[in-house]
């Protein structure tokens, strides 16, 4: 779907692009960045137009959305975030392989 009929769809729902995304669980600007694209993804599309059309019909689209909790992705571990448990690791491995003794 081009950006902009999705833009359309939007106004047809009564929704901004913040709304949308906030009720999908997806960040607004991952959103917005399809814009650069040209076009959304095929199950975005499919959203809107189907929330679009329950506003029309005067059916009450968030009910039926909140049926299914969207959930929010968990942020990747930085390298700051993980280095502690690495060289706990590390040196807990060094402690054992110094207390088997060489192979023999």
């Amino acid at each position: 779907m081009p950006y902009a009929d999705f833009l359309a769809e939007l106004d047809r729902a009564g929704m901004s692009v913040r709304s949308f995304a906030e009720l999908i669980g997806m960040n607004p600007n991952s959103i917005t960045n399809y814009a650069k694209r040209g076009d959304l993804p095929q199950h975005i599309a499919l959203i809107i137009v189907l929330i679009a059309e329950m506003a029309t019909q005067g059916i009450d689209y968030r009910a039926t959305i909140a049926k299914v909790a969207p959930t929010v992705q968990a942020a990747v571990p930085t390298v700051q975030a993980v280095a502690p448990t690495v060289q706990a690791a590390a040196g807990t491995a060094a402690e054992c392989a110094g207390r088997r003794g060489p192979p023999g």
